[in-house]
């Protein structure tokens, strides 16, 4: 009975929550862009390998947990997020002695 309603929860009521997940991980998104052109354009490490790791693997984590529960922006949002801190990672890593 429990699973029973926790479906019916997640296909009538989740919606809202969907979206302002979706909406807040954009923005925060958004933010990481102007980092990543910088670390680019000085070819500066500017996030330790360590917070990058952790945030993507975070954010990666998230999407898949999102997923399960039928959150499909909150998933595709955090993706891209997983994916923006990946390439700060790479960057860090290609930078490191800089």
């Amino acid at each position: 009975m429990p699973h029973l309603f926790i479906t019916q929860n997640h296909n009538n009521k989740m919606v809202w929550q969907d979206n302002t997940i979706a909406i807040a991980v954009l923005f925060l998104s958004y933010a990481l862009i102007p980092q990543i052109l910088k670390a680019h354009k000085t070819k500066k490490s500017l996030i330790s390998i360590q917070t990058a790791i952790i945030t993507a693997l975070g954010m990666a984590t998230l999407s898949i947990t999102y997923i399960t529960l039928n959150l499909f922006y909150s998933a595709a949002m955090n993706a891209l997020a997983a994916i923006l801190w990946t390439i700060l990672l790479i960057q860090s890593l290609i930078y490191k002695n800089n």
